[in-house]
């Protein structure tokens, strides 16, 4: 069999590439016949090889044949009158030569923390896992996992304690199901009902008092009503999914419409000017630019025999102290956890967690306790953590806590800001949260099975030197006290991010491979 491996991976991508086809092929009689060809002795099928593989270009006995994953990649080249029936036909077409990792409904929201839709792929087929398969995720995000899982003809169950991170996780393994036509015709519904006569009720019965405060202080007037509008024509739709979609198209909008500084993910605010109506100009386009870049792909998909999709809104280790339902049944687990003193999640996502009504603002305070990696605690709160840590730090590796008392030494001193003060007692709670999130997951894994972890470093400044926090290091180490095997440590070389939160990028990234114990 011969295979040709993408030309324009990185370094990592090139290792999970040869990972993945000798776990596919059941060998490692892998020959290099010249710059990224490959021939390779197997009964694997030429279909399987092609259907399966993430970082390869084609395959074939006698011809090569572009790879089902290069296809979809290349739905985003496509115009939206695409016909799907011509789309395993397209051997010869001409396809963009790059790494394209917003395609499909991995472009639906611009959600900090996605990580790459082949890397999950690929990872899904080292691990062996047939179809039918329970894919784990305990931190979904954005649902990447989610949605390779149900292309891949798994079922797949994802966990995050984030509404709008489940949000857009269901909206993106629920589309997958709907055709052009469906998503168009509700997109002509909205257009029509976007008319000020035509509101089923007020702005004021729209938001509790608190909450409409507060959004009063990041959106002009004429800006809120005009969302308001735009929600209620949404909400005329029937279909849920396609509430749901149209939801995240208003959310994406967002903060280009408030006085959110745009690009930076803090909370602070920049007052600027509002016209009315650009709202729903804004919200019209965005659809519209959705709606073209996904219609092929999920044409594309018409063929593919998907399984289902969970998303459950919680933190995983109370799902798991209070469910049985999935406890070892999981046959792995592919996730991307939040890295130790990263921004809180809600603060980043606010206005679409109000404007949506997804959450309270008086729900925040208790909420951001509970979320891995949030940075906002009171004092009394950080002595209670630093307290909790003193007793469990056993638990923890030399590592880890030789890392927190080297900064407790320094922030813990008269006169340091509270920030740098609460920096040790975070820390703490973000290596005991992901010790117990370790420990849950492993409640829900089968014996043998495996898990892939995606971790990203960071660094502070403790006295005016850089300290490294080498997250995927640390957490490599840590699992080894929930008796998990350490199989496979990948860095990766990362490439800039293009979105709006780039210049909070980590400083490394690594994929971390597990197994559970027999």
């Amino acid at each position: 069999m011969q295979v040709k491996r993408k030309s324009y991976i990185k370094p990592f991508e090139k290792v999970l590439a040869m990972l993945e086809l000798e776990a596919i092929t059941h060998t490692k009689n892998v020959q290099q016949t010249g710059d990224d060809f490959y021939k390779v002795q197997t009964d694997t099928t030429e279909d399987v090889l092609l259907h399966r593989l993430a970082y390869w270009e084609s395959a074939g006995e006698d011809v090569l044949k572009n790879t089902t994953q290069v296809l979809l990649e290349n739905t985003s080249n496509l115009e939206s009158d695409y016909i799907q029936l011509d789309f395993f036909q397209q051997t010869e077409k001409n396809l963009r030569q790059s790494r394209i990792l917003r395609y499909g409904v991995h472009d639906l929201h611009e959600y900090r923390g996605k990580f790459f839709p082949q890397l999950v792929r690929a990872c899904i087929n080292i691990s062996e896992v047939k179809k039918g398969a329970i894919v784990f995720d305990p931190f979904c995000g954005s649902g990447t996992t989610l949605c390779e899982a149900r292309i891949s003809g798994m079922k797949s169950i994802g966990i995050d304690l984030n509404p709008l991170s489940a949000l857009i996780s269901k909206v993106k393994t629920t589309i997958l199901d709907s055709s052009k036509r469906e998503i168009e015709d509700a997109y002509q519904q909205i257009q029509n009902l976007l008319h000020p006569k035509d509101l089923p009720y007020k702005i004021e019965d729209r938001w509790t008092q608190a909450d409409r405060n507060y959004l009063i202080g990041w959106f002009a007037k004429e800006a809120l009503e005009d969302i308001h509008q735009i929600l209620c024509a949404i909400e005329q739709l029937r279909d849920t999914r396609m509430q749901n979609f149209f939801k995240l198209n208003l959310s994406n909008i967002l903060r280009s419409i408030s006085w959110q500084k745009e690009s930076d993910l803090r909370v602070r605010k920049e007052v600027g000017s509002y016209l009315a109506g650009d709202a729903q100009k804004k919200f019209l386009e965005e659809a519209r630019r959705q709606i073209k870049k996904i219609s092929p792909y999920l044409e594309a998909l018409y063929a593919f025999s998907m399984d289902t999709a969970e998303v459950i809104e919680d933190n995983t280790v109370t799902y798991v102290k209070k469910n049985t339902k999935y406890l070892g049944q999981c046959d792995v687990l592919i996730t991307s956890p939040p890295y130790a003193t990263s921004l809180p999640y809600l603060d980043t996502d606010r206005l679409s967690l109000l404007v949506l009504g997804l959450m309270h603002r008086s729900e925040f305070p208790q909420k951001n306790l509970q979320m891995v990696g949030n940075r906002e605690i009171s004092e009394k709160r950080r002595s209670e953590l630093w307290n909790l840590y003193l007793e469990r730090k056993s638990e923890l590796t030399p590592q880890i806590t030789e890392l927190i008392e080297q900064i407790a030494a320094e922030n813990h001193k008269p006169g340091v800001g509270f920030r740098r003060r609460n920096l040790p007692a975070l820390l703490a709670k973000y290596f005991l949260d992901m010790l117990d999130s370790i420990r849950a997951a492993d409640a829900m894994l089968k014996p043998g099975a495996k898990a892939f972890y995606v971790v990203g470093s960071n660094s502070t400044y403790v006295a005016d030197e850089k300290i490294d926090i080498k997250t995927n290091q640390l957490l490599w180490d840590l699992a080894r006290n929930v008796g998990w095997r350490q199989v496979n440590y990948i860095d990766m070389d990362m490439p800039v991010s293009r979105d709006v939160f780039r210049k909070h990028q980590g400083t490394s990234e690594a994929i971390l491979i597990f197994e559970k114990g027999l």
